[in-house]
């Protein structure tokens, strides 16, 4: 029978990385997936010639001093940190602005899009610079910025309200937060610095996390779905698998819970929007911020992705409404950004976070030191 410190259940990037930490902390860990290969483990998805991957591909947090990278120098694997995002799109109901790299340019589409508030946009970005480079000057500032709310900046310019929606919804989708909850300093890092992003990447990010975990004693149980987590005196005192029982001196469940509902299309490519970017955080209704939907398009002629002439779409629903069961049905959503989409379909399937497992009443639960 086999024994290990820590057994984590569940598929996903955010199983991998914890088991690599415990890992390299010195906890003999082993990770049970039902995926069949290390590609579906992290919700990749191949069919029809086409590739999807439902890892976002845009994220901050690899700043200097940021959280993933300082994840990534626990894990030793500083030489993976990925590129800057040339640039995504936001597009509103009425309006779509690109978001740049330079935030001069940035500051122009912002313009263009909402002349009546030029005055306050270049107001708003005037005062951001100050505040930013007083911060950046200053490590008390720095310090409290961090624990201040940046909601009597972003008040100060008295936005409206279709113009405040560009920040709330990276906001929501980057930080998931409203904005006018965020720190100032998370506000100061979605406003200056332009998120990294990965395409494609996740897998090979993955495969050097797995060899920490092998490297350090663990174990990786491909094809092996969660069956019966193993209790005693009501504690988890191990795992049921296709080989045995593993006894674990504690089992970290990976949930789903807080997985989007992701879209998988398959799509002509001249059913494209001129314009349009690879990256889109798309708001269908001014009213409703907090349901929205991101969409993550391959390269045009990209081999790997999709055949000659098609492209692989990625469409992920943040949403707070319950969505239907129907591949057909939810593709019918995206035709505020994307007109005529179902009539230019070669492949949908939708993607939907499974159950957590079920744990019995009363069970005792202890900190992870």
């Amino acid at each position: 029978m086999r024994r290990d410190e820590i057994a984590v259940v569940g598929e996903g990037f955010g199983g991998l990385v914890s088991a690599a930490l415990l890992s390299t902390a010195g906890k003999k860990s082993i990770v049970c997936t039902a995926g069949t290969t290390l590609a579906e483990a992290l919700g990749a998805t191949a069919k029809k010639g086409f590739s999807f991957s439902v890892g976002p591909a845009l994220s901050h947090g690899f700043e200097q001093n940021g959280a993933l990278r300082q994840l990534f120098s626990d894990l030793g694997i500083d030489e993976m940190l990925p590129a800057h995002a040339p640039g995504y799109q936001v597009a509103l109901p009425d309006r779509r602005i690109t978001v740049f790299a330079n935030q001069d340019d940035t500051l122009e589409e912002l313009r263009r899009e909402f002349p009546r508030e030029t005055h306050t946009l270049v107001s708003f970005y005037r005062g951001f610079k100050n505040k930013s480079d007083q911060i950046t000057r200053s490590r008390i500032a720095a310090y409290f910025s961090q624990y201040r709310s940046a909601r009597s900046f972003i008040r100060k310019y008295d936005f409206s309200s279709e113009l405040l929606s560009f920040f709330v919804i990276q906001a929501l989708f980057f930080f998931q937060q409203p904005v006018l909850e965020l720190s100032l300093t998370n506000f100061i890092t979605l406003c200056k610095h332009q998120p990294f992003q990965y395409y494609g990447g996740y897998e090979k990010l993955a495969e050097r996390l797995v060899a920490v975990i092998l490297g350090k004693g663990g174990d990786i149980r491909y094809n092996e779905p969660s069956k019966e987590i193993v209790y005693r005196n009501n504690r988890a005192a191990g795992i049921e698998t296709s080989q045995g029982i593993v006894e674990t001196d504690s089992v970290l469940l990976e949930t789903s819970d807080n997985r989007v509902p992701v879209l998988f299309l398959g799509i002509h490519d001249e059913v494209v929007p001129v314009g349009m970017g690879r990256d889109v955080l798309y708001l269908p209704d001014y009213s409703q911020p907090r349901d929205f939907l991101v969409f993550s398009l391959s390269a045009k002629d990209d081999s790997t992705a999709a055949p000659k002439a098609m492209r692989a779409l990625t469409v992920a629903f943040h949403t707070t409404k319950s969505l239907p069961h129907d591949a057909n049905a939810l593709a019918g959503q995206t035709a505020g950004l994307i007109p005529f989409l179902n009539d230019f379909l070669v492949l949908s399937e939708e993607s939907r976070p499974k159950g957590a497992s079920s744990m019995p009443s009363g069970l005792l639960f202890k900190p992870l030191r």
